[in-house]
């Protein structure tokens, strides 16, 4: 289970109404400035975390920011759309028969990880399996349905390079669904020497990474996908004071700031520019200002008013492949 450590950020937020006083800086009523270029605005996305990254890998992620990087660097399958409905990922296409007990799934040709290997049936099994033996208690509930678990994944078989079936011992009508679960992310467990973290098959790839500091992504040329219009990603802890991302998106620095606490709402509201800013990716998918229950646990987005084509899946999970700037 996700669990984040917000809680403990949000302590803060008692004297935030004095945070010019007790941090040296004062919330800026929107940008003071334009970015440097043009050029610098179509190419760099600005991101502030609260929670610090510790794991990269889709197995290990224990936050939501966490599974946000996740999400933008590792693919499965197949991906939940922000209607729910399911749309192919890795897999191109899949069959399912008649008893909805066998599905076959068929990768795309073009399917590689960033380091340029090309993606194999038998790594997507590898991955799963590897995911069971590290978090068995989210995993073996994802695929309770296929034959041989919890014992083994006896009922998925990598047939050829490019074909995966997968046996159940009963129909599953939710099995689409769990495949689009970030710990079924599939990974490069033969890593090159030069690969930072695990190489993944994702819309980006990671370029530097300071843990629990800072990370830097840049389109990933190898990605099956349509190519991002973002060349690159600096994503950046924002600090033991959530604030200090309130005040750098304010200023003009930050273009988006992922899963502030729920607290902050009231202060928000309270400033005009970061209200207009405000977005909640609920878990249907819809999208809107915050509710007037301020106590939900989803966190807070900021979306600078040059972004679009920013999504989320049903579950939440911001999707950034199709950003682009006004």
């Amino acid at each position: 289970m996700i669990v984040g450590r917000k809680w403990l950020a949000a302590l803060v937020f008692i004297l935030l109404a004095f945070a010019a006083g007790c941090y040296g800086k004062s919330i800026p009523e929107g940008p003071q400035s334009s970015p440097a270029s043009p050029e610098y605005s179509l190419r760099i996305l600005r991101v502030g975390l609260v929670d610090k990254l510790y794991s990269l890998d889709p197995s290990a992620i224990a936050t939501w920011d966490e599974l946000f990087v996740a999400t933008q660097i590792h693919e499965g399958l197949v991906l939940l759309s922000s209607d729910g409905s399911i749309k192919p990922g890795l897999a191109s296409a899949w069959e399912v028969n008649k008893g909805g007990t066998q599905y076959v799934f068929h990768l795309s040709p073009e399917a590689r990880f960033s380091n340029g290997r090309k993606i194999t049936s038998r790594d997507v099994k590898l991955s799963w399996e590897r995911s069971a033996r590290i978090r068995p208690d989210t995993v073996l509930p994802l695929l309770k349905s296929v034959k041989g678990m919890p014992a083994g994944l006896n009922g998925v078989e990598a047939k050829g390079d490019n074909s995966l079936v997968i046996e159940l011992e009963t129909p599953d009508p939710f099995l689409l669904h769990s495949l689009s679960h970030p710990l079924l992310a599939v990974v490069d467990l033969q890593p090159t020497n030069t690969s930072v973290g695990i190489p993944g098959c994702g819309p980006f790839q990671v370029v530097e990474w300071i843990p629990g500091e800072m990370l830097t992504l840049e389109k990933n040329p190898e990605y099956h996908g349509p190519q991002q219009i973002i060349e690159r990603i600096e994503i950046r802890w924002e600090g033991t004071a959530p604030e200090n991302a309130l005040v750098d998106f304010s200023a003009g620095d930050l273009d988006l700031v992922v899963e502030l606490p729920a607290m902050y709402y009231r202060h928000i509201v309270k400033e005009p520019f970061l209200e207009s800013s405000l977005r909640r990716y609920r878990p249907s998918g819809s999208k809107g200002n915050w509710p007037a229950n301020p106590e939900h646990p989803f966190g807070l987005t900021l979306v600078a008013e040059k972004i679009e084509g920013l999504d989320a899946d049903a579950l939440g999970r911001l999707d950034l492949r199709g950003i682009v700037f006004k």
